[in-house]
C-alpha cells in the first residue's frame, strides 16, 4: 500500500476517528502548551464487552488470517495512534501479554486475543501502558485515557465525551485543599471550523466519525487536514506487530 500510494500519488487516510473528539483535540493543545510538563505516565484503555457472548456468530475479526490480530489490533490500534498523536513521543515496548478467554466459538478455534496489555517506555523517560479488551463486563465502548505530568494531569472517558478533566499543580493547595482537584472542561460540540455544526449539541459516537470523513474530503480539496495518514497507520502497525512479537516470546 505504501508503495502504491507513493508511486501513484494517491490520497489515503486512516480512520482513527478519536483524533476528532473535541476533548482530545483540547488534550493535544494542552500538551503542546506545556500544561503537563514532562509526561511521567500515559495510561490508555479501550474496553468492549461484546465478545463475552460465547454464542456470538463467527466473523472475520475472530479469524487470525483475515484480521491479523484480536483486541490489540481492533481496539488497541486507536490507543496507539492517540499515544503518538497526543504526546508526539516515541515508545519502546518493554513487555506485552495477550489472552484468549474463549478459545472455541461455533466449533472453530479462536487464536486471536480477547484481552491484551502492553507496557512501554516513552522516549523522554515516562512510562506507559495500553490495555485492550473485548470481554470487559459492563463496558460498551469505553475509551479511558490518563496522562500524568510533572505540572498536571489529564483524564478522559468516552462515556462522558463532552468533558475533559484536568488537574493543575499551579492551583492553590491550602487551606483545606485550596483550589486543588480535577476540573471538568466543557468541550460540548467544541469543533473548530469547518467541522462545527450550529448549536451546542452533546457529542455522540458518530460525530467523530463524521468529522474524520470531512477531514478526508478536506485533504482531497488541498486544504489543511489533521487526520491520520498512511505513515501514521504504518507507525501504529509496527508498534502492534512488535507487541505481538513480544507476546509470542520472540
Amino acid at each position: 500500500m505504501e508503495e502504491v500510494v507513493k508511486e501513484e500519488n494517491v490520497l489515503l487516510g486512516v480512520v482513527f476517528q478519536n483524533r476528532f473528539v473535541p476533548a482530545l483535540w483540547r488534550t493535544k493543545e494542552l500538551i503542546q502548551e506545556g500544561f503537563l510538563g514532562e509526561i511521567l505516565r500515559f495510561r490508555a484503555l479501550y474496553l468492549h464487552s461484546g465478545y463475552l457472548d460465547v454464542e456470538r456468530p463467527w466473523s472475520w475479526r475472530l479469524d487470525e488470517e483475515l484480521s491479523g490480530g484480536g483486541a490489540l489490533l481492533d481496539l488497541g490500534s486507536h490507543l496507539v495512534d492517540l499515544l503518538f498523536y497526543l504526546t508526539g513521543e516515541e515508545a519502546n515496548i518493554k513487555a506485552s501479554w495477550g489472552k484468549t478467554f474463549i478459545p472455541e466459538r461455533n466449533g472453530r478455534d479462536v487464536k486471536v486475543d480477547d484481552w491484551s496489555l502492553v507496557l512501554f517506555d516513552l522516549a523522554d523517560g515516562g512510562e506507559g501502558s495500553i490495555e485492550s479488551s473485548r470481554i470487559s463486563t459492563g463496558s460498551a465502548d469505553e475509551l479511558r485515557l490518563e496522562i500524568e505530568g510533572r505540572k498536571g494531569a489529564i483524564r478522559y472517558n468516552s462515556m462522558q465525551p463532552n468533558y475533559l478533566e484536568i488537574y493543575d499543580l499551579k492551583d492553590k493547595a491550602s487551606p483545606l485543599g485550596g483550589n486543588r482537584g480535577f476540573k471538568a472542561l466543557e468541550t460540548i460540540s467544541q469543533f473548530p471550523p469547518p467541522f462545527a455544526l450550529p448549536g451546542k449539541f452533546p457529542l455522540g459516537w458518530i460525530n467523530a466519525h463524521m468529522a474524520c470523513a470531512h477531514d478526508f474530503l478536506l485533504r482531497f480539496a488541498g486544504r489543511d487536514a489533521r487526520g491520520a495518514t498512511l505513515e501514521d497507520g504504518i507507525k501504529v502497525q509496527k508498534f502492534i506487530e512488535d507487541a505481538y512479537h513480544s507476546m509470542s516470546g520472540g
